[in-house]
């Protein structure tokens, strides 16, 4: 190439009259062989990520666990003499066999040149979809004592997270739903909503905490002043301790790092690796 003309030379200016900050190889004189960089591509590029992460193929496995599941009962509705749609038969399987191509397409994208049954394993999926595992006829290794497997097992199975989801929501929505209701002039129904507060949160993941031995000892004289009295309100120390305890409630149920959160922790832990 060329040596480039000083810059001096047309734009006037005191640079060249500087000492310089640095002096540097200079390239152009010295026979090294030219680099074209383009700007919209690095020098030195990074390895080409995986196209496919391990969420991606959840999604698919949790697809592949609805339509089972709905296999399931399509068979045992035939087997009990009840009569079975042969249309909707036909199109679980097929979405089944459409799900793992893609679960396979997926798979090796994700870890090249590995069994899908050893990626699941590996992944801790084959632990968390274990419907699917089956369906594929596919085996755990409970001989592996790998410090992989044992954190594995430990995921829970994708209908616990689904029912943990559940009783999470329901948590909530009754919390936020008697917070609401704690400044009306009507609280008939409030001893039936904290009843239901109360089921929620015979949960797993509430068990450890107190707050249903909080409401056993509150509950009976909530009860008689909202079902019993001629003007159905709550008296404002109760009102006061219904607002303290939902509130409370409400940050455990929302903190993703508290006990409440702990099987979530799990499956994101798991999905991020």
């Amino acid at each position: 190439r060329i040596r480039p003309d000083p810059l001096s030379q047309y734009v006037p200016n005191n640079l060249s009259r500087s000492e310089p900050l640095f002096v540097v190889q200079d390239i152009f004189d010295n026979g090294h062989c030219s680099i074209t960089i383009y700007a919209d591509a690095g020098l030195c590029p990074e390895p080409a990520e995986p196209s496919c992460d391990l969420a991606t193929i959840a999604t698919t496995l949790a697809q592949m666990s609805f339509l089972i599941e709905k296999e399931a009962q399509c068979i045992e509705a035939a087997n009990s003499g009840s009569s079975l749609d042969d249309l909707l038969g036909q199109s679980i399987t097929a979405n089944l066999e459409r799900l793992y191509g893609r679960l396979c397409t997926e798979s090796n994208d994700y870890m090249r040149d590995t069994q899908l049954q050893n990626m699941l394993c590996t992944s801790g999926m084959a632990f968390m979809f274990p419907a699917v595992m089956d369906r594929l006829e596919l085996a755990t290794d409970p001989d592996d004592k790998s410090s992989a497997n044992k954190s594995s097992s430990k995921l829970p199975t994708f209908k616990e997270y689904l029912q943990h989801m559940a009783h999470l929501q329901q948590v909530i929505a009754m919390s936020h739903q008697l917070q609401d209701d704690i400044p009306t002039s009507n609280h008939k129904y409030m001893a039936h909503q904290i009843a239901l507060l109360y089921q929620a949160l015979s949960a797993p993941a509430f068990k450890p905490l107190s707050f249903k031995k909080r409401i056993e000892p509150k509950f009976d004289d909530i009860k008689k002043t909202t079902e019993q009295a001629t003007v159905p309100q709550l008296s404002e120390p109760q009102r006061v301790w219904l607002q303290e305890l939902t509130a409370e409630v409400l940050q455990t149920a929302l903190d993703p790092a508290g006990p409440a959160s702990a099987p979530m922790q799990s499956v994101l832990a798991a999905l991020a690796a």
